[in-house]
C-alpha cells in the first residue's frame, strides 16, 4: 500500500516510442523510461549517503471504473476490487487499497506493466480487435532520506 508516502511532485510523462524508418522499427526510450532509469542511477551512485526506496502502482481507467491492474482481485471475495479516487489528508488525491509494490532496478518495473498489460481491459473496436480503450496509469512512489540527518524527500510520478 503506499499510504505512507505523502505526494510532493506530480509529473506526467510518456513511455516509449518507436520510430520506423524504411519500415526498420527503432524502439526509442520515451522520457518516462529515461526518467525511472535516471532515478535508479541516482539511488545507486548515492548509496551511503542518501536511501532510496522505490514503489510503483498499476491503475486502470475503463469505462469510468479504477481498477488495480497488480492486485486486481479482491482477496476474500474473488471479484474485482472497488476502488475510487480520495483526497489524501496531506494534499493531492489517493487510492486506498491500491497495490503498491516495491522496485529496485529497471527491470522490476517492467515486468510490473507486463503484469499490468495482461491484466488490462480488451475489447474489439472498428479499428482494431485488440483495442484497450482504456487508461493505464504508472505511479512511481520515491523517498530517499539521508542518511546523515535522517531527513526525507519524496517524490511521486504519474505516468
Amino acid at each position: 500500500m503506499c499510504e505512507d508516502v505523502c505526494v510532493c511532485v506530480r509529473v506526467c510523462v510518456y513511455v516509449c516510442m518507436y520510430l520506423s524508418i524504411n519500415n526498420i522499427s527503432i524502439y526509442i526510450a520515451g522520457v518516462n523510461t529515461r526518467a525511472l532509469q535516471q532515478l535508479f542511477l541516482l539511488s545507486k551512485e548515492r548509496q551511503g549517503v542518501y536511501t532510496y526506496k522505490i514503489k510503483v502502482s498499476l491503475l486502470e481507467i475503463y469505462n469510468e471504473t479504477i481498477r488495480d491492474l497488480l492486485d486486481p482481485k479482491d482477496s476474500q471475495t474473488g471479484d474485482d476490487k472497488k476502488l475510487d479516487v480520495k483526497l489524501a489528508p496531506e494534499g493531492g488525491t489517493t487510492v486506498p487499497g491500491m497495490a503498491c509494490v516495491e522496485v529496485e532496478r529497471m527491470q522490476d518495473v517492467l515486468d510490473l506493466l507486463a503484469t499490468g498489460e495482461r491484466n488490462r481491459s480488451v475489447g474489439c473496436t472498428n479499428m482494431n480487435e485488440h483495442s484497450s480503450r482504456s487508461h493505464m496509469i504508472l505511479s512511481v512512489y520515491s523517498c530517499g532520506t539521508n542518511d546523515v540527518t535522517g531527513v526525507a524527500n519524496v517524490l511521486l510520478m504519474c505516468c
